[in-house]
Protein backbone atom coordinates (compact mmCIF):
# COMPACT_ATOMS: atom_id res chain seq x y z
CA UNK A 1 0.00 0.00 0.00
CA UNK A 2 1.51 3.14 -1.42
CA UNK A 3 1.31 6.12 1.18
CA UNK A 4 3.33 9.53 0.56
CA UNK A 5 5.48 9.90 3.35
CA UNK A 6 6.48 13.52 2.40
CA UNK A 7 5.48 16.11 -0.23
CA UNK A 8 7.62 19.40 -1.09
CA UNK A 9 9.43 19.02 2.40
CA UNK A 10 6.27 18.08 4.37
CA UNK A 11 5.30 15.10 6.24
CA UNK A 12 2.19 13.97 4.56
CA UNK A 13 0.22 16.06 3.92
CA UNK A 14 -0.76 19.08 5.70
CA UNK A 15 -1.34 21.70 3.01
CA UNK A 16 -2.55 24.80 4.14
CA UNK A 17 -5.01 23.18 6.05
CA UNK A 18 -6.28 20.32 4.14
CA UNK A 19 -5.42 16.75 5.41
CA UNK A 20 -4.31 14.49 2.41
CA UNK A 21 -5.96 11.34 4.63
CA UNK A 22 -7.28 8.04 2.19
CA UNK A 23 -8.18 7.67 -1.74
CA UNK A 24 -8.55 3.96 -2.50
CA UNK A 25 -6.72 2.55 0.29
CA UNK A 26 -3.53 4.72 -0.12
CA UNK A 27 -3.15 7.96 2.20
CA UNK A 28 -3.68 10.40 0.00
CA UNK A 29 -6.14 13.08 0.58
CA UNK A 30 -9.23 13.55 2.46
CA UNK A 31 -12.58 12.95 1.22
CA UNK A 32 -15.45 14.80 2.10
CA UNK A 33 -18.69 13.07 0.41
CA UNK A 34 -17.62 12.24 -2.76
CA UNK A 35 -15.34 15.30 -3.30
CA UNK A 36 -11.93 16.10 -2.13
CA UNK A 37 -12.57 19.16 -0.49
CA UNK A 38 -8.69 21.18 0.00
CA UNK A 39 -5.45 21.27 -2.03
CA UNK A 40 -3.76 24.36 -1.21
CA UNK A 41 -7.16 25.61 0.04
CA UNK A 42 -8.78 25.27 -3.23
CA UNK A 43 -11.82 23.10 -3.93
CA UNK A 44 -10.16 21.44 -7.00
CA UNK A 45 -11.09 17.44 -6.96
CA UNK A 46 -14.05 15.76 -7.64
CA UNK A 47 -14.75 11.87 -7.37
CA UNK A 48 -17.01 10.61 -10.14
CA UNK A 49 -16.53 6.43 -9.54
CA UNK A 50 -13.61 5.68 -9.91
CA UNK A 51 -12.49 8.81 -11.95
CA UNK A 52 -10.70 11.90 -10.80
CA UNK A 53 -13.25 14.45 -12.85
CA UNK A 54 -11.86 17.80 -12.36
CA UNK A 55 -8.84 19.70 -11.37
CA UNK A 56 -9.04 23.48 -11.59
CA UNK A 57 -12.40 22.83 -13.98
CA UNK A 58 -10.38 20.16 -16.34
CA UNK A 59 -10.78 16.25 -16.54
CA UNK A 60 -7.06 15.46 -15.78
CA UNK A 61 -6.68 12.63 -13.90
CA UNK A 62 -8.25 9.22 -14.23
CA UNK A 63 -7.82 5.87 -12.45
CA UNK A 64 -7.02 2.32 -13.90
CA UNK A 65 -6.23 -0.15 -10.93
CA UNK A 66 -3.94 2.04 -8.96
CA UNK A 67 -2.15 3.92 -11.45
CA UNK A 68 -2.76 7.56 -11.35
CA UNK A 69 -2.96 7.86 -15.62
CA UNK A 70 -3.30 11.47 -16.70
CA UNK A 71 -2.57 15.10 -15.13
CA UNK A 72 -2.94 17.97 -17.12
CA UNK A 73 -3.08 15.82 -20.75
CA UNK A 74 0.38 13.89 -20.01
CA UNK A 75 0.92 10.95 -18.53
CA UNK A 76 3.11 11.96 -15.27
CA UNK A 77 3.13 9.66 -12.86
CA UNK A 78 2.15 6.08 -12.11
CA UNK A 79 1.97 4.41 -8.38
CA UNK A 80 3.35 0.95 -8.72
CA UNK A 81 3.52 -0.36 -4.83
CA UNK A 82 5.27 2.22 -3.49
CA UNK A 83 7.05 4.47 -6.27
CA UNK A 84 5.67 7.53 -7.64
CA UNK A 85 7.23 6.69 -10.83
CA UNK A 86 6.94 9.24 -13.56
CA UNK A 87 6.48 12.92 -13.22
CA UNK A 88 6.81 14.79 -16.43
CA UNK A 89 8.45 12.19 -17.93
CA UNK A 90 11.16 11.39 -15.07
CA UNK A 91 11.67 9.09 -12.23
CA UNK A 92 11.81 11.48 -9.29
CA UNK A 93 11.12 9.82 -6.29
CA UNK A 94 10.15 7.18 -3.66
CA UNK A 95 7.05 7.15 -1.59
CA UNK A 96 7.43 4.97 1.19
CA UNK A 97 10.68 6.35 3.29
CA UNK A 98 12.68 9.56 2.84
CA UNK A 99 14.92 10.95 0.43
CA UNK A 100 18.07 12.21 0.96
CA UNK A 101 18.34 16.13 0.96
CA UNK A 102 20.05 16.52 -2.73
CA UNK A 103 17.45 14.21 -3.82
CA UNK A 104 14.86 16.77 -2.55
CA UNK A 105 16.38 19.67 -3.70
CA UNK A 106 16.48 17.90 -7.56
CA UNK A 107 13.24 17.20 -6.88
CA UNK A 108 12.37 20.58 -6.32
CA UNK A 109 14.35 22.13 -8.63
CA UNK A 110 12.89 20.01 -11.83
CA UNK A 111 9.33 20.96 -10.14
CA UNK A 112 9.80 24.92 -9.83
CA UNK A 113 11.23 25.02 -13.32
CA UNK A 114 8.54 23.34 -15.08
Amino acid sequence: MAKLKEYYGKTLLEIEGGKIKEYYGKTLYEIDGDKVKEYYGKNIFEIDGDKIKEYCGKTLLEFDGEKLKRYCGPTIYEVDGNKIKEYCGKNLYEVEGFLSRREWMALLAILFAS
